[in-house]
């Protein structure tokens, strides 16, 4: 296949698999910022805010190692996905006991405490989810089944079991399990269309051996988080709980944004690291046009943050929520930034 036809295909699928995941995401932002509140909203805000800016300690740089390894050679993919998940799951488990011992030890308040720990659950569940395989294989179909069900089952579960702010704690548990349901689904599909299985397998010296090969990965994901989420640290620790409730609506739509871009540069990954052995210069005028691609989606996003962030916040999160117009348009400004 070309390479214009590869691009297209990852993009096409990524495109829509970002799609329903995003769409998801913003619909059951905006039930939950409604239905909780804007106090209990920013507790579970905080507890995400908190899950994905630990996650990297359980990925341990093994996402991009994996999809880069298997982009170089389909096969790696039989061996690669027992090893990395399975180092990624214990990981998960470490980091969660770790997390409600130093919790517990801060002395939250007892909703609180038990909301930030329904969300850390995430990483357990997601810990085991095959996406960076998918594409590493250039199957970006099975991701999309995989945001699929993730979708489904989290607007379905916010739906059913969240109707007030007495059920933060229950959002937080639909978050992370519905991420354990698109994980079984991408694994079940992954085994049965391309005989690539997942068991369990506990080998400390083959998972110290992965961690050397991993952690520039580590590092890079772990500054781009704190980069994302240092912002909302420090309203939650310096503000009262209404203003980290108020910081939290417009932070989940730029996450949204943020997570939109890595998804297209993640599609095209696959076809980078080909390129980047075979045709540096191709690679690189490849590169720039993504750039560009990339800036156009988010300069007129940029924009629409000057004209019309009251509008925005009214229109998606009501009126309990104007006061947060301003940071919106910050966040939205510093997109094409990135």
């Amino acid at each position: 296949m070309s390479l214009f036809r590869r691009a297209r295909s990852n993009l096409i699928w990524v495109l829509m698999s970002d799609v329903v995941a995003k769409g998801a995401t913003i619909v059951v932002t905006i039930y939950l910022a409604r239905v909780l509140g804007v106090t209990e909203f920013g507790v579970l805000g905080l507890g995400i805010a908190i899950a994905s800016t630990l996650w990297p300690l359980v990925d341990l740089g093994t996402n991009g190692y994996g999809t880069r390894e298997i982009a170089r050679d389909h096969s790696n993919a039989h061996t690669l996905l027992p090893s990395l998940n399975s180092m990624r799951l214990t990981a998960s488990v470490i980091v969660l006991i770790a997390s409600a011992i130093v919790i517990q030890t801060i002395g939250f308040e007892e909703s609180k405490k038990w909301t930030i720990l329904a969300t850390l659950l995430y990483m357990t569940t997601y810990a085991i989810t095959p996406d960076w395989v998918a594409r590493g294989i250039e199957r970006m179909s099975i991701g999309f089944a995989i945001n699929a069900f993730v979708a489904g089952s989290f607007i379905l579960g916010a739906v059913v079991l969240v109707s007030g702010p007495e059920d933060t704690t229950t959002a937080g548990l639909v978050r992370s399990f519905s991420f354990a349901i698109g994980a079984i689904v991408g694994l079940v599909i992954l085994s049965r269309l391309e005989g690539i299985r997942f068991r369990f397998t506990a080998q400390l010296d083959d998972w110290l051996s992965l961690i050397r090969r991993t952690y520039h990965f580590l590092i890079n994901r772990v500054a781009t988080n704190l980069g994302q989420y240092i912002p909302f640290f420090a309203v939650s620790i310096i503000l009262t709980d209404m203003d980290t409730g108020l910081f939290a609506a417009p932070h989940r739509l730029y996450i949204v944004a943020v997570g939109g871009m890595a998804a297209i540069t993640s599609a095209v990954y696959p076809i980078l690291t080909d390129l980047y052995q075979k045709d540096p210069e191709k690679f690189r005028r490849f590169q720039r046009k993504l750039v560009d691609y990339i800036l156009l989606l988010f300069i007129p996003a940029a924009g629409l943050g000057i004209i019309a962030s009251d509008r925005l916040m009214n229109l998606i999160f009501g009126t309990e929520y104007l006061p947060a117009a301003s940071v919106l348009t910050i966040m939205l400004l510093t997109l094409p930034l990135l």
